[in-house]
């Protein structure tokens, strides 16, 4: 009782923020984690929730342009300072890998997907966030590569985000666009 009372609070603030992001609240989700990375920098589930926030935020694309650059470098920031307190969390990385594709820096999203996979090599989930990294710089051939694998590999999470991957694909090739970037 003794060890765990201090960690009472960013519990339960990482609970609010988890609850408030499936309920589809990013903002106030943003906030609780937030709240909670103010007081505890220990508890890496609150900066993957601070992270995932901002990035949902930042994806939904109704910022002005100053806040999506604060929200990406949140996003970035959070994702890094929950690494240098869990190492070994895969799903951070991932994450900061996608942060780091948001922010459009390509050669630091493949560096963090490239650790995510030393983390966890088996991972479906890698394997398709690998394949919508290269898809978003528009490396289709190889994003087509990753999607196709993870068909293989399984995962329901993952086969519908390659499901998905594949279909963008198609109606970019059917658009009379080569799979090459220019």
């Amino acid at each position: 009782m003794i060890y765990g009372l201090p960690m009472i609070r960013s519990e339960y603030l990482a609970e609010r923020a988890r609850v408030a992001l499936r309920d589809g609240h990013q903002q106030e989700a943003l906030d609780w984690a937030r709240k909670g990375t103010l007081k505890d920098h220990d508890n890496p589930e609150l900066y993957f929730y601070q992270g995932e926030a901002a990035l949902q935020l930042l994806l939904l694309g109704k910022n002005k342009p100053a806040e999506t650059l604060g929200l990406c470098r949140e996003a970035m920031d959070s994702f890094a300072a929950g690494l240098k307190v869990f190492p070994y969390d895969s799903r951070l990385a991932v994450k900061s890998a996608q942060a780091q594709a948001a922010s459009g820096n390509y050669s630091a999203a493949i560096d963090a997907i490239d650790f995510a996979e030393r983390l966890d090599p088996n991972s479906a989930l890698v394997e398709a966030y690998r394949g919508m990294i290269d898809f978003a710089f528009g490396y289709f051939a190889e994003a087509k590569l990753c999607f196709q694998q993870v068909e293989t590999m399984g995962g329901e999470e993952a086969i519908v985000i390659a499901r998905k991957g594949l279909k963008g694909i198609e109606q970019h090739s059917r658009a009379g666009k080569p799979l090459l970037p220019n």
